[in-house]
């Protein structure tokens, strides 16, 4: 049993502590008078207490918590703030891997499931939409995109034409061009894609790759996070940052050798795609330099990620962004007896080009300040509506983005494919201190130097689609479920 005293000087702050409380486990149990604060001030300290349960026992408090707060979203507006404000993720300190959101998941989830009113979470969307973006802060941020996720829930209970209504109601078609927070707009492009509006998305994304649309520098103090590139792909802005890489030691599935934890360095801001390559997308490469993909066993759409893609291939992929638009190279490619030799350029991180994401940047974008195994938190139930894997999937690849979106507003960062990263397959570092973004600071990739894997895919079993899990494999090896999303470093 363990004990904290939630306490505060004014009943707003007295409420926040308690919520904070509520939300970590935490039960109130007694009341007392306030130590510590100015006698003058009225007020009491609550104290709360957390009971050692088993995980299970945890998952069924969190899911009776979730169908309360429910139910008090049923009762009507003025009794629904506690509610949303389960909703907010907010990473609590400098290192930014610190949040379990398995409640928030619950709530976001139960909404729809409880059959809560859809007018009452449009309402409620609507009232965050007042706030101006350039003055949300990520907490009403991270609200405002629980409530777009919960409102997807929504689909199979409205008509098309009850859809259409309230996409048109909350103008979400101009707010999906315009939303400058990523999160938010992922969340959008998710819930205008479940609720049928595919041809929008595709007709829209023509247009910004036309436009150009991106942020500029950070010097410019734009606030928008996430651009489209010339070939229609959207890209996400991540900042610098320090996080815990690796699994605890209490994580299933956790490979110690692999996984142990540490803190690393984010030294630069990055982009990343928001969705794997898909197939069409790497036709246009294909044709263009006269490669010829192999058939596809596992796929059934253009939509679907490109996989069998060596990582050789994957790097010259990147080489050919970076010439359509006019950026620096990362790669040098050299092809002797149909054997390739990857050098990278020097500081090849410094420069604008398209490349693969170090290792620490996809765990990093994967993880978007969440410290537990799944994006989602630690619902195992709840996988399946955030990646494809062996229990889902029904034994084949699916289009990209068709499910939910992480706090980042990145798609099928676990499951679908598994993904290529920039370097070989490094043991952690085990001393204490923040460590770099690239531990491995070789420069020449032969064909026998292996190369990480991240994110696993379609064919994997639960416990292996977990944000630290790590997979390996020769640069030149081809497989069923292997593909890649570029980055680049920004600006």
């Amino acid at each position: 049993m363990t004990t904290i005293l939630a306490g505060g000087k004014t009943p707003e702050e007295l409420q926040t502590r308690v919520l904070e409380a509520l939300r970590a486990g935490f039960r109130p149990t007694d009341f007392q008078e306030p130590s510590g604060y100015v006698e003058t001030l009225p007020g009491f300290e609550i104290v709360c207490r957390k009971p050692k349960l088993s995980e299970e026992e945890e998952m069924k408090r969190i899911r009776r918590m979730a169908r309360a707060a429910a139910g008090l979203a049923c009762l009507g507006e003025r009794d629904t703030e506690l509610v949303w404000r389960l909703l907010k993720f907010t990473p609590a300190d400098e290192d930014i891997t610190t949040q379990d959101p398995t409640l928030r998941t619950e709530v976001l989830h139960s909404l729809a499931e409880y059959r809560v009113p859809v007018e009452v979470i449009v309402r409620r969307i609507e009232h965050e939409l007042r706030v101006s973006p350039s003055k949300r802060n990520p907490a009403a941020n991270s609200i405002l995109q629980g409530l777009i996720k919960a409102l997807g829930g929504y689909a199979t209970q409205l008509s098309a034409p009850e859809r259409q209504q309230i996409l048109q109601r909350l103008d979400c078609q101009s707010l999906y061009e315009h939303e400058p927070e990523a999160g938010v707009h992922g969340a959008l492009e998710w819930l205008l894609r479940i609720w049928g509006e595919e041809k929008f998305l595709r007709d829209s994304l023509v247009r910004m790759s036309g436009h150009r649309l991106r942020p500029p520098s950070p010097k410019a103090n734009e606030s928008r996070r996430w651009f489209v590139n010339e070939q229609g792909q959207t890209f996400v802005v991540l900042p610098p940052g320090v996080f815990t890489m690796g699994s605890p030691t209490d994580e299933r599935g956790r490979i110690e050798v692999n996984e142990p934890q540490h803190r690393r360095r984010i030294e630069r801001s990055f982009a990343i795609a928001t969705t794997e390559v898909t197939r069409a997308q790497y036709a246009v490469f294909a044709l263009a330099e006269g490669i010829k993909p192999e058939e596809r066993r596992y796929s059934k759409t253009a939509d679907d990620p490109q996989t069998r893609v060596t990582w050789d291939e994957a790097v010259r992929y990147c080489n050919w962004l970076s010439q359509q638009e006019g950026l620096q190279p990362c790669y040098r490619i050299r092809v002797s007896g149909n054997v390739p030799t990857v050098t990278m350029e020097p500081n090849f991180l410094d420069r604008n080009g398209y490349r693969l994401p170090t290792e620490a940047e996809w765990e990093y974008a994967c993880r978007a300040g969440v410290g537990v195994a799944w994006g989602h938190g630690r619902a195992e139930r709840r996988l399946g509506q955030y990646a494809w894997f062996m229990k889902t999937s029904d034994d084949h690849l699916w289009p990209a983005g068709r499910l939910l979106p992480n706090e980042a507003g990145l798609f099928d960062m676990f499951g679908n494919a598994a993904e290529w990263c920039q370097e070989g397959a490094f043991p952690y570092p085990r001393e204490a201190g923040e460590h770099a973004t690239l531990l491995d600071d070789s420069t020449t990739v032969y064909a026998n130097t292996n190369r990480v894997l991240r994110g696993a895919s379609f064919l994997s079993v639960s416990a292996s689609v977990r944000a630290a899990f790590r997979g390996v494999n020769r640069p030149e090896e081809v497989l069923n479920n292997v593909g890649f999303r570029p980055s680049r470093t920004y600006p």
